[in-house]
């Protein structure tokens, strides 16, 4: 349960929050890549009120996430 806790911050720290039919509820961030090339990435995912899936919502943030990097790196292939 999210009660309590301002949307608008979790948005502020790069927290992508997905919730499913049932009312559970995935947080999701990814850390910046570790390496000099874009290869690499962890994800850290927390799961409330028996939330399922894995952020399927929050894959068109992650897809636009990686385009921006690309565009930044100019590597961006159309």
């Amino acid at each position: 349960d999210l009660e309590g806790i301002d949307p608008d911050h979790l948005h502020d720290l790069g927290i992508l929050v997905d919730r499913d039919e049932a009312g559970g509820q995935l947080l999701q961030i990814f850390t910046k890549t570790i390496f000099a090339e874009p290869t690499l990435f962890y994800e850290v995912i927390e799961r409330r009120g028996a939330a399922r899936g894995f952020g399927e919502g929050n894959f068109q943030s992650l897809f636009e996430a990686v385009e921006r990097e690309q565009h930044r790196r100019g590597t961006l292939l159309s």
